[in-house]
C-alpha cells in the first residue's frame, strides 16, 4: 500500500495580550538556550547519543542547575541535542570532527503536547513563570490550514523582534 502524504509547513505570528507575556516567554527562552548549551556540552564530552542514559545522567544536574526550568523543557531539550548530534553524524561528521560542542543561539522551541495547549483562535504557552495566552494573526490560508490539518509538535521561533509559530501539516 502506498501513501501519499505531503507536508506542508506555515508559519504564523503570534500576538500577545501584553507585553509582559512576551516577556515572560522571552525569559523561558533564554534559559531554554542555556539548558540546550548545557546539554550539548555533556553530549560532545561524554559522545552519548542513546536518550534514556542521557536522561539519567543530566536530569537532575539540570533541575540543580536550572531549578526554574519546566522539567518537560529538560527532556525536549535532551531530545533535541541528541537529534542535533545524531543529524550531524548521519551527514558524516565523526566525533573527532566535531572539536565544539554545538551551540544554540536562537529563541526557540519545539513544543511537544506538555507544553502547550491550542484551538483555531489561540495557544496557550507554558513560561517560567506561569501560561501565556497568545492569539494569531489570521489570514484566510492559515485559516483553512488549522480547520483542514492536524497539529504536530510546533515550533516557536522569534525573527527580527517578533514571534511566530511554525505548524507541520501532514495531508
Amino acid at each position: 500500500m502506498l501513501y501519499n502524504h505531503s507536508v506542508k509547513t506555515y508559519n504564523v505570528k503570534l500576538l500577545f495580550l501584553s507585553t509582559e507575556d512576551e516577556q515572560f516567554l522571552i525569559e523561558t527562552l533564554q534559559l531554554y538556550i542555556k539548558l540546550w548549551n548545557y546539554l550539548s556540552e555533556y553530549v560532545q564530552k561524554h559522545k552519548q547519543l542513546n536518550k534514556k542514559i542521557l536522561q539519567d545522567k543530566t536530569y537532575y544536574k539540570c533541575k540543580k542547575k536550572f531549578p526554574n526550568i519546566l522539567s518537560q523543557m529538560i527532556i525536549r531539550a535532551q531530545h533535541d541535542v541528541v537529534s542535533a548530534y545524531k543529524s550531524a553524524r548521519k551527514n558524516g561528521r565523526s566525533w573527532e570532527d566535531i572539536e565544539k560542542p554545538f551551540e544554540k543561539k536562537s529563541l526557540s522551541i519545539r513544543l511537544d503536547k506538555r507544553l502547550y495547549k491550542m484551538s483555531q483562535t489561540d495557544i496557550r504557552l507554558s513560561t517560567l513563570s506561569k501560561r501565556i495566552d497568545c492569539s494569531f494573526l489570521k489570514y484566510p490560508r492559515i485559516e483553512d490550514m488549522f480547520k483542514q490539518y492536524p497539529v504536530c509538535d510546533p515550533l516557536i521561533f522569534c525573527r527580527d523582534g517578533q514571534f511566530y509559530m511554525k505548524r507541520k501539516t501532514t495531508g
